[in-house]
């Protein structure tokens, strides 16, 4: 484990979680489309759009706190929470747009 910040991993960082609000943004859109009728999303999309967030905030609190308490440094803490919900929002643009 290195004592520095590594740069690239900031650039790295950012990278995710802009790529992370693109596909936040594509999911919502998509959903209010499939909800006025405009777009085919499943009946069960409104309950999913509520839980699956519980569920994928949780994995990334676990995850950031097990990165942290590994001694690791802010921005592999960082990379270690946007992991999980990068991982809800880019299955979900899939799903979504795959209709």
């Amino acid at each position: 484990m290195s004592s520095k910040t590594n740069p690239i991993q900031i650039w790295d960082n950012c990278r995710d979680l802009v790529e992370l609000s693109f596909e936040a943004n594509t999911v919502i859109g998509l959903r209010m489309m499939g909800l006025a009728g405009l777009w085919p999303v499943a009946p069960s999309e409104i309950s999913r759009m509520i839980t699956e967030k519980q569920f994928a905030f949780a994995r990334s609190a676990t995850a950031a706190g097990m990165s942290a308490i590994s001694g690791n440094l802010p921005d592999q803490v960082l990379k270690a929470a946007i992991a999980p919900v990068r991982a809800s929002t880019t299955a979900n643009v899939k799903r979504l747009s795959n209709f």
